[in-house]
């Protein structure tokens, strides 16, 4: 399926293998920051040096003439298609998240396992 006249195919195997790889890089950072207690000013660096190496490659992929067409979809015709599939699956991972790993803290501190 595209998205209108210019938009892409978002079926292949590439572009749907460098969309799960972002949403997996930022839920790992999303899952790390949860885990932080203290922040200092530049504690967000490390988890925004994340999430544009994962935009870098792309854009080197997509400028140096590779068949992923993946970038040329994150900022075209594609873009609020792809942007609302990745709020959902965030969405999704941190519901995930608190179920699993915070529950289970609640119930280590509380003597339960």
């Amino acid at each position: 399926p595209r998205a209108g006249e210019s938009g892409l195919e978002l079926s292949d195997l590439w572009t749907t293998g460098d969309i799960r790889l972002m949403w997996l890089v930022i839920g790992a950072n999303l899952t790390m920051a949860r885990c932080y207690s203290t922040w200092y000013s530049w504690s967000w660096a490390p988890f925004a040096f994340n999430v544009l190496c994962i935009l870098a490659s792309l854009a080197s992929l997509a400028h140096a003439g590779s068949a992923h067409a993946t970038w040329f979809a994150l900022w075209g015709a594609d873009f609020w298609r792809i942007a609302v599939a990745t709020v959902a699956v965030l969405v999704g991972h941190m519901l995930v998240h608190e179920a699993l790993v915070e529950h289970r803290h609640g119930l280590v501190g509380a003597g339960a396992l």
